[in-house]
C-alpha cells in the first residue's frame, strides 16, 4: 500500500566548493568575532578597517571558489558585498543597540543576516542563468 520512501540524498560538493565554505566561516566569521572577544589589541592600529578588509576578501575568495570557472567574477563581486554586509551589520547592531557583551552565537546570526542578501542573490543568479552550451 504505502511506497517506502526513498533514502535522502546527501548533497555533493566539490572539493573547491568544500574550500570556499571553509574559507567563508574562517575568514568573514572569525574576524568580528576576534575582535569583539579580545578587542583591539589583537588587530592593531585601525582595527575596523582590517576586520572589513579581511572580511572583505575572504568574502571575494569564497564565492568565487564556490561559483566555479563560469560564473567567478560576479560570485566575486557578490561575495564582497556579502563579507562587507556581515561585518556591516554586525558592526551596525552594536551601534544601534549599545551592546557591551554579545554572545558568540548573537554575532553569528547577526553576520549570517548581514550576508543573506548577497547570499540569495548568488543562489537566484545560479538558478535561473541559462545553461552552458557546452
Amino acid at each position: 500500500m504505502n511506497a517506502p520512501l526513498p533514502p535522502p540524498r546527501n548533497p555533493s560538493y566539490s572539493p573547491s566548493q568544500a574550500l570556499a565554505f571553509i574559507i567563508g566561516v574562517f575568514g568573514v566569521g572569525f574576524p568580528s568575532l576576534l575582535y569583539w572577544h579580545l578587542g583591539s589589541s589583537l588587530l592593531g592600529q585601525h582595527p575596523l578597517v582590517k576586520v572589513f578588509v579581511i572580511s572583505g576578501i575572504s568574502g571575494i575568495l569564497s564565492f568565487a571558489l564556490y561559483a566555479g570557472r563560469k560564473r567567478w567574477l560576479i560570485a566575486a563581486v557578490i561575495g564582497l558585498f556579502g563579507g562587507i554586509g556581515a561585518s556591516g551589520l554586525l558592526l551596525a547592531y552594536t551601534a544601534v543597540f549599545h551592546r557591551e557583551k554579545m554572545w558568540t552565537t548573537e554575532i553569528a546570526v547577526v553576520q549570517v543576516a548581514g550576508a543573506l542578501p548577497a547570499m540569495a542573490l548568488f543562489a537566484y543568479i545560479v538558478r535561473h542563468s541559462r545553461p552552458s552550451d557546452s
